[in-house]
């Protein structure tokens, strides 16, 4: 059997540690056992790494690697990475929430009648002009692995119709390779943002991608706010060049106290086309059970050698 530590101690452990029954140990806690060759912890540090000699594994229980984790195991080549894909449904929805929440003014609206203020375009004045319909649409997803698929399932459902991008093939006419992005965009009514930030990502729709990108556009970004160049966004948004955006990540993130903080350095609060969620996409009433199993089912691949590694060096 191989031995498990998983960092802290969730609500979870119980089950995940029951589903290992006679393939892995599993402990929990701050405290992390000498013996451990698997350590499920977000952001290891060099001396708890350094202080397991028997550490085979690191797994990330979340979708995406941080920047220290990756940097860290560029020097520990021996040390395998994996990381959990639970709740690739629950991303895919927000993703969707947040592109319709757009496309329907939904927020706007709602503050409106709750205000009772009924909306110059509301049915009973028989004018639906700033609404968007998502049939017929061009989506374009940018990132089409576990979340991406999913969220191209959708659109199709809404009769839309979609382009993946990614990384790796296989290519064919409605999956296209990151290269040919620019030749994409032009055409991108929709654009739905599932990509991991990793070095090559960060800052890839700068302001040259962003121009190219047609002014009925709506960008719902699920992925990491940093795939955007901050000001060119807010800029394109606040002057009407895209129609709008939904946003579950940013820029800026609280820093663990109680005081206020704004996710951008630019006043993305105040544009009304702009719809803001506080990077929750991943969370739901069942991401933490099937976080456990996930777990579960990768530890079990690991100890029979049938689990595959994620790439270090690209980061996912």
């Amino acid at each position: 059997m191989i031995q498990v530590h998983v960092w802290e101690e969730p609500d979870w452990f119980q089950e995940f540690s029951s589903g290992l029954s006679g393939k892995a140990s599993c402990s929990k806690g701050k405290d992390i056992s000498a013996e451990t060759e698997v350590l499920v912890k977000g952001s290891p540090s060099r001396e708890e790494i350094k202080r397991l000699a028997g550490l085979k594994a690191i797994v990330i229980p979340f979708a995406g690697i941080p920047a220290g984790t990756r940097d860290l195991l560029l020097t520990q080549p021996k040390i395998a990475l994996y990381n959990l894909h639970h709740n690739s449904a629950d991303t895919a929805e927000m993703a969707i929430a947040l592109y319709m929440a757009a496309a329907k003014r939904i927020v706007a609206r709602d503050k409106g009648l709750r205000e009772g203020k009924w909306s110059s375009d509301s049915f009973l004045r028989y004018g639906s002009s700033e609404s968007v319909r998502a049939d017929g649409k061009q989506a374009l997803v940018f990132g089409y692995g576990a979340i991406g698929q999913r969220i191209g399932r959708v659109c199709e459902a809404l009769g839309m119709r979609v382009t993946g991008v990614r990384r790796n093939g296989p290519f064919y006419d409605q999956v296209r390779p990151t290269d040919e992005l620019d030749q994409l965009l032009p055409n991108a009514e929709a654009l739905f943002i599932a990509l991991p930030l990793t070095p090559e990502t960060k800052g890839l729709m700068n302001a040259e991608r962003i121009d190219k990108l047609p002014k009925n556009c709506l960008i719902s970004n699920i992925g990491r706010g940093a795939i955007f160049e901050e000001e060119p966004l807010f800029n394109a948004l606040r002057d009407g060049q895209i129609l709008g955006a939904g946003l579950d990540v940013w820029w800026k993130y609280p820093d663990g106290t109680d005081a206020p903080c704004y996710p951008s350095n630019f006043p993305f609060h105040e544009l009304p086309n702009v719809v803001m969620t506080p990077h929750v996409g991943g969370s739901s009433d069942a991401s933490e059970e099937h976080r456990w199993r996930a777990l579960a089912e990768l530890v079990a691949g690991i100890a029979d050698g049938t689990a595959k590694p994620a790439s270090v060096a690209h980061g996912y």
